[in-house]
This record gives structure tokens, sequence and C-alpha cells, in this order.
């Protein structure tokens, strides 16, 4: 891929082969109205985000929820994590909780840990859209 095609990226949302949202990943290629309204949605929305990002960047919440991705059930509890990663319950708990609070995980049964939605959509957009956009401007 060519330096010129590389401004041209665009992220596409998509429901049954119908794009349903569509933004250019360059700057250039915004009309610039549009780009300050979405920096302004941006703002109002800092602190959920923050949060988000802030549960996200840790590795070792970061292996739990690929653990619950991978889960048939997406559900794990937790001694799961405990045995799967060796780490000390209290380690567990902090970092079950942050994912908890955030709204990634959500708590089905005593001990007990499953992802949400939300959990599921964010680590596919953030981790994978992230992993592949970067991989296609690094060629």
């Amino acid at each position: 891929m060519n330096r010129n095609s590389l401004s041209k990226l665009k992220l596409q949302l998509v429901n049954d082969r119908e794009i349903i949202w569509e933004i250019p990943l360059s700057i250039s290629e915004w009309v610039k109205e549009d780009l300050e309204t979405e920096i302004d949605g941006i703002e109002r929305e800092l602190d959920s985000f923050s949060n988000i990002f802030e549960a996200l960047k840790n590795q070792n919440r970061m292996r739990m929820l690929c653990s619950l991705i991978e889960d048939k059930n997406h559900t794990l509890n937790f001694t799961d994590f405990i045995e799967k990663f060796s780490m000390n319950p209290k380690l567990v708990r902090e970092n079950v909780l942050k994912l908890y609070y955030v709204g990634l995980v959500d708590k089905p049964g005593r001990g007990e840990y499953r992802l949400t939605k939300k959990g599921q959509y964010c680590f596919m957009m953030i981790n994978l859209t992230l992993k592949k956009i970067l991989d296609s401007i690094d060629r």
C-alpha cells in the first residue's frame, strides 16, 4: 500500500452489508465543521472514554478480557483468573473490579465474571481495529 492510498483510509461500521457509519482516518479528508462536531462530542464523553482506556491499559486486565473472549460462555470465575494468570487474589479482585466498574464485565453469580456487550465491542474496536490500522500504516 503506498502513502497516497493510506491517506484515503476509512473506518466503516457495517450492519448486514449496509454501511451505517463511515469516517476517514486522515484529518485532511474531513470537512472542518464535521471534525469540530466530533471533537466536541469527545469532550462531552471524556470521562467515560478515560475510564475505559484506564481499564484497558493494564496488561493483566487485557489478558483477562482475552480469556473471557476465548471462553465459550464468555464467563470465568475468580479462581479461573487466579490459576490462569498465577496472580494473587488481591490483584485479581482489583483488576476485575476495574473492568466491572466501567461496564466491561458483569457479575452473573457469586465469584463469576462475564464479558458484557460493551466489553466485547470495546475490546474488539480498540484492540483489534487499532492493530489492523497500525499494521496497514506501518507497511
